[in-house]
């Protein structure tokens, strides 16, 4: 996939929504690798318990807060299992993510593993300025937007796995 923009804002919440099962699930392992590139499995939840598993392999640039330059590849499971084994102490982060399209952005909301109780809420824009609303579910569980503070990147939380702030 080639080079592409990537805009959002980020939210720390109180804690997960209650939202309907309309919003996709999927558990997530991300790795972040010494280069500067982050390793992710994805297990989608299809449904019956059927699940779909995927490996990508993405290096971002950060341009300004919120907008990143992405390049991101979709990689087989024997290249994402060679370079787990070569990067056993990568920092990594585990998490839930529930998943909506609502218009034309895409909310994700993730709750982090590993002992963090941390819930975090990301708006992904189809460009720099776009307006959007918040839906309830979310706006009423919100303590404040975090897209500017570094801490609360993935790549900064997988640093610092016991962060709780609930």
């Amino acid at each position: 996939m080639p080079k592409q923009l990537e805009i959002e804002r980020k939210y720390l919440l109180k804690r997960l929504p209650s939202f309907g099962e309309d919003w996709k699930k999927q558990s997530i392992w991300q790795l972040y690798l010494p280069n500067g590139i982050r390793l992710r499995q994805n297990i989608i939840e299809i449904y019956d318990g059927k699940t779909i598993t995927t490996f990508v392999s993405t290096r971002k640039k950060k341009l300004k807060p919120g907008v990143y330059e992405e390049d991101e590849n979709i990689i087989s499971r024997k290249e994402f299992d060679s370079l787990i084994q070569k990067h056993k102490t990568a920092p990594q982060i585990i998490k839930t993510r529930f998943s909506k399209k609502i218009g034309k952005v895409k909310w994700d909301v993730d709750m982090y593993g590993q002992g963090m109780r941390l819930v975090t809420a990301e708006v992904e824009l189809p460009k720099e300025g776009h307006k959007f609303r918040i839906p309830k579910v979310i706006q009423k569980e919100i303590i404040m937007e975090v897209t500017e503070f570094k801490e609360f990147s993935n790549r900064s939380l997988s640093e610092k796995p016991e962060i709780t702030f609930n």
